[in-house]
């Protein structure tokens, strides 16, 4: 894939800076190539700022849009930062005028936001990021709601210190509410399709600037960009994309399959109970191998079914929850009344959202 379009990366990373030549300096300082020139035309160049999400069908993709970007920032002595936390291979190649940081998001929300804040602090203004691909992100959080809240903190820390920041999401895996989420607090969400070897950018939301071709499908001809204006051509491409109906979110995907293994073997559930451990009780402790020993796969599903939000149980719930199940499992006081309390858990990643709420001026009256 790089292949087919290095001569036309090639023609961007050169052309982009001739067309700068004689312009006014200040006019174009708050302005940043994608590295593609005819689309800097249409879209009327980055600006300081903004977060860019490439909605792709493929990590390769998003590696073929974030190269031109590269190149072109690196030809303007741009600072640039890769933020690498996915499992898939890297976007982008190790350099020695690329910074990377690497970010453990299997730590949980709350540690990697911080870490991420953290860095963008360190790195200051006028820094230019590439993410890995937030999708990756189900692997360790298991909650698409949790992939939006964590881009509705980090993308205005990004827009306050005019930054410009590349992210990617894998269409057709996300709630519709995760993306409308993401596109409200973005400045530009581009759709990047890819159908019979060729890419066509359809830009979704490109805040406060306008052409009049610019939320036209474009597709890459070799070194150009081509406005597929014409309706009897749009409707052909908008056709073949393959779209779906409303997805549930990542989490009750994973526990709704995990109800099915019910029906089968012990060896089955074991396994089922042992993926869903982590997603409840977190890392691995004592308090972790007591759940192991006691709880079935029938007990984490009584769990879940009385749960609030997504996450961990809390600590002392768990332990509320252990005692009662070693007592209920001991024959000598298995005659007592050890019934279950209807009992709600609200899980940790819901204090997160009332803190993200709070942050964006809500009232809790």
């Amino acid at each position: 894939m790089l292949n087919r379009y290095s001569s036309f990366f090639n023609h961007c990373y050169n052309e982009n800076i001739k067309g700068l030549d004689g312009c006014d300096d200040m006019k174009f300082e708050l302005k940043v190539s994608t590295g593609i020139k005819d689309f800097d035309h249409v879209i009327d160049y980055l600006h300081l700022g903004d977060n860019v999400v490439w909605q792709v069908d493929t990590l390769e993709g998003y590696k073929d849009m974030v190269i031109p970007f590269v190149l072109q920032a690196m030809k303007d002595q741009r600072k640039i930062v890769y933020v690498r936390f996915g499992q898939h291979i890297p976007i982008v190649k190790d350099d020695p005028l690329i910074k990377k940081y690497e970010v453990d998001a299997s730590k949980g929300f709350e540690s990697f936001a911080t870490e991420i804040h953290r860095l963008i602090e360190k790195e200051g203004p006028r820094t230019f990021y590439i993410f890995d691909c937030l999708t990756d992100l189900l692997s360790n959080w298991s909650s698409d709601l949790m992939i939006g809240n964590f881009f509705k903190v980090c993308c205005p820390y990004l827009y306050e210190l005019d930054t410009v920041a590349y992210f990617a999401i894998i269409r057709n895996i996300h709630t519709f509410s995760t993306i409308a989420g993401i596109r409200e607090t973005t400045q530009v969400l581009l759709d990047l399709y890819q159908l019979k070897e060729k890419y066509y950018i359809h830009p979704l939301k490109v805040w406060q600037r306008y052409s009049p071709t610019m939320f036209f499908p474009h597709l890459i001809e070799g070194d150009r960009l081509k406005s597929i204006t014409a309706s009897a051509e749009a409707s052909t491409l908008f056709a073949n994309i393959n779209r779906i109906e409303e997805r549930m979110d990542y989490w009750d995907v994973i526990f709704s399959k995990a109800k099915e293994k019910l029906e089968e073997d012990i060896v089955e559930q074991e396994k089922t109970k042992q993926m869903l451990m982590p997603l409840l009780i977190g890392e691995k402790s004592r308090m972790y191998h007591l759940c192991d020993q006691y709880f079935t796969l029938q007990d984490l599903l009584q769990i879940v079914s009385r749960e609030v939000g997504t996450g961990f149980i809390g600590g002392k719930s768990v332990g509320m929850l252990l005692a009662r199940k070693i007592l209920a499992d001991d024959k000598k006081v298995a005659s007592q009344d050890t019934s279950s309390h209807m009992t709600l858990f609200i899980l940790d990643l819901i204090f997160f959202i009332l803190i993200l709420f709070k942050m964006d001026g809500g009232n809790f009256d």
